[in-house]
């Protein structure tokens, strides 16, 4: 019966540790400064100009995931 015992309030612990909040869906967005990109892109091996180039913007910041070594949350912008 002690073990039982033992068992369910181990489990308990455990479970009400582990559920901590996510970073990722708690994080609330501040507003930032509009800021515009603009310039050229050039590929230096051909000696051209790149046309219609995609810039993406990613925020990235060290969040809690319940692995082994560092975890990064990442939101494209």
């Amino acid at each position: 019966m002690k073990i039982i015992k033992f068992l369910i309030l181990t489990l308990t612990m455990v479970f009400l540790i582990s559920c901590n909040k996510d970073d990722d869906q708690v994080r609330e967005e501040l507003p930032g400064i509009p800021t515009t990109i603009s310039g050229n892109v050039k590929d230096y091996h051909r000696f051209i100009n790149v046309g219609n180039f995609e810039i993406k913007l990613i925020k990235v910041w060290s969040c809690p995931d319940g692995g082994i070594g560092p975890n990064y949350c990442t939101k494209l912008i």
